[in-house]
C-alpha cells in the first residue's frame, strides 16, 4: 500500500488514479502532518510525497518517517529536487523524482520498489 501526500489536490488525485490503474492500492492526503496517522493507521510500505509543501515540508516528513517506521520506503517528487538533493539523501529517502513528473517514470519507480 502506497500513501501519496501533497498539498495539491489535483496531483494526488492524478498520482492515485495511476496507481490504482496499475493495481496499486493508493492512500492520499493532501496535509502533511496527518501523513504519520495514516502510517500509522494502516500497513504503508511507500511513501510517495512532495517536498514544498506548508506546516510540514517533505524533509521534515521524511526525517520523522525515518525515525519512526525505518523500513518504509520514501520516494520525493519535487520541482525543488536539486536545491534539496543533500538533505534528501541524508534523510535517506530511497529516490527522488523531479516535477514536472513523468508518469511512466513515476509507475515504474514504484513498481521496482514494491
Amino acid at each position: 500500500m502506497i500513501l501519496v501526500v501533497d498539498d495539491e489536490r489535483y496531483i494526488t488525485e492524478c498520482i492515485s488514479e495511476l496507481l490504482s490503474d496499475e493495481k496499486i492500492f493508493v492512500i492520499k492526503t493532501n496535509k502533511s502532518e496527518e501523513a504519520i496517522d495514516l502510517i500509522n493507521k494502516h500497513q504503508i510500505t511507500c511513501v510517495l510525497t512532495d517536498i514544498a509543501m506548508p506546516f510540514m515540508n517533505g524533509v521534515e516528513l521524511g526525517k520523522k518517517i525515518r525515525s519512526l517506521h525505518p523500513n518504509i520506503i520514501m520516494i520525493c517528487i519535487s520541482a525543488y529536487s536539486e536545491s534539496f538533493e543533500q538533505d534528501l539523501i541524508a534523510v535517506g529517502f530511497d529516490h527522488i523524482l523531479p516535477k514536472p513528473l513523468n508518469f511512466e517514470e513515476m509507475i515504474n519507480t514504484v513498481k521496482r520498489y514494491l
